[in-house]
């Protein structure tokens, strides 16, 4: 991730953050979903602005925004001045998923904010991964193989895409486990870790992202690490559910 400076005013960091992505966007050529920002309060009442990569793996975006900073600079400061809004709008700074900042933003402050940050930071430390529990990873990969495993025991036709992004409306995306591209059919297998799928918010914010996905057509299964393990049963019923999206795509 990419850290930058201590913003003593929550507006200089709010419209710092959201122009520097829209030139990143213009300039890098990207989705919204490929590089994703925050606002971190500091216990001193600063904001410092954190640019990460949200994409599990790694889109390869971050050190592409590093490399061309001043380039997104220079292109932002040039869009926000060649906008003809009063403050701020659809067409510059504003977009859904920023709508709890709307009344802050405003393209001659980010313009101002931009300048002043102008020199690219540099890279200070190498961030060591963090691995999740491992009873989690033991339980989802043992989930990941033994679904594998059944399909091939069933002859069932494998899935041809794993970690299989969808991008949705409003810049948002959901990563299936498994996919059949061609039949539209995402599968994922839910793990109870309380960071992840045992958790109350990701929970619902899943729930929505895998909505969106079914609006643009796409077959969800929902299926959980813990019963593919021990409930045959359950197994079962599930490998019924994708035989019948596969009969009725083919």
């Amino acid at each position: 991730m990419i850290v930058i400076d201590e913003f003593e005013e929550l507006m200089d960091a709010v419209n710092f953050m959201e122009s520097l992505k829209y030139g990143a966007y213009r300039v890098l050529d990207m989705q919204q979903s490929d590089l994703d920002g925050v606002i971190e309060t500091k216990p001193n009442g600063k904001s410092r602005v954190i640019i990460y990569d949200p994409l599990p793996g790694g889109s390869g975006f971050l050190s592409q925004f590093l490399k061309y900073y001043v380039k997104i600079v220079n292109e932002s400061v040039k869009m926000l001045e060649d906008c003809d809004c009063q403050d701020s709008c659809y067409n510059c700074l504003l977009h859904f998923r920023n709508q709890q900042h709307h009344k802050l933003l405003n393209r001659f402050e980010a313009i101002r904010v931009l300048i002043a940050h102008k020199t690219a930071p540099v890279f200070a430390f190498e961030i060591p991964p963090v691995t999740a529990n491992a009873e989690h990873d033991r339980g989802d990969s043992e989930a990941e193989d033994r679904f594998i495993a059944v399909l091939k025991d069933r002859n069932f036709p494998l899935p041809d895409k794993s970690l299989y992004k969808v991008e949705l409306s409003g810049g948002d995306y959901t990563v299936a486990d498994y996919a059949y591209e061609d039949k539209k059919i995402l599968i994922y297998i839910d793990g109870l870790s309380r960071k992840l799928h045992g958790n109350f918010q990701r929970k619902k914010n899943d729930s929505i992202l895998r909505a969106k996905a079914k609006l643009k057509g796409y077959n969800i299964v929902e299926m959980s690490a813990q019963s593919l393990l021990n409930d045959k049963e359950y197994t079962d019923h599930k490998l019924e559910e994708i035989a019948v999206y596969l009969h009725g795509y083919g």
